[in-house]
């Protein structure tokens, strides 16, 4: 123990001797500062791994129904919308709002999804309209779980009675393109408020920046 005890000391010793050399010392700082600068760095990098879990979680087919719209929710309110969940049980699951443009969102987390779960949007969002609030009805599926899409038939449904839908993966794309740089947060509220199947492809992000559509904020199908 005894020897062990005068080993370190003088380490400890032969280390001092060392930081009197002024090159070493001073590369030893900034060693020092790197290691600080690295620990800094790493939990920074933690923290912006934890805050976009959404982009994992809006994929996931095992994720629970609530984290699912709270994911959907975190992921909007990253873009800049003001995304809340109505207090009312019997209503929307998130309410998306940027500027003037409010996005009513009803979020489907089944392996399948059936008609009457469709117009459930349009329900609700009509309740809103009597109210005196206008809002675009959307439905969001997280089709994970069993690598559906949506049929021919529900596309029609949803031209017909003026809804969007679109699957998590779809909207993951949207918003990374986004992020990317690849379109403007106002072509991607632009291109969400469609009816029909929504998409976020290469062609129709060039179409729609060179559509009237983006001036005006009309309404027209999205499909392709």
């Amino acid at each position: 123990m005894v020897t062990k005890l005068l080993a370190c000391i003088l380490k400890i010793e032969s280390l001092n001797n060392y930081l009197k050399i002024p090159a070493i010392k001073s590369l030893n700082e900034e060693y020092r500062l790197l290691k600080r600068e690295i620990k800094s760095r790493r939990s920074k990098l933690k923290s912006l791994y934890l805050k976009h879990l959404f982009i994992i979680e809006i994929i996931d087919p095992d994720i629970e129904d609530l984290k699912l719209e709270e994911s959907i929710r975190n992921l909007f309110s990253d873009l800049g919308y003001k995304a809340n969940r109505p207090k009312i049980k019997r209503d929307l699951d998130v309410i998306a709002k940027l500027n003037e443009n409010i996005i009513g969102i009803e979020v489907k987390n089944s392996k399948g999804i059936e008609e009457n779960e469709l117009f459930q949007g349009i329900k609700y969002t009509a309740r809103h309209r009597r109210a005196g609030i206008e809002m675009h009805p959307l439905i969001i599926w997280n089709n994970s779980k069993s690598g559906q899409r949506f049929d021919q038939y529900r596309i029609i449904d949803a031209e017909n009675h003026k809804y969007g839908i679109l699957t998590t993966d779809e909207l993951l794309k949207g918003y990374l393109k986004v992020k990317e740089g690849k379109m403007t947060v106002c072509l991607f509220n632009t291109i969400i408020k469609q009816i029909g199947l929504i998409k976020f492809s290469n062609s129709t992000i060039k179409r729609m920046e060179s559509s009237e559509v983006v001036k005006t904020g009309r309404r027209d199908s999205a499909s392709i």
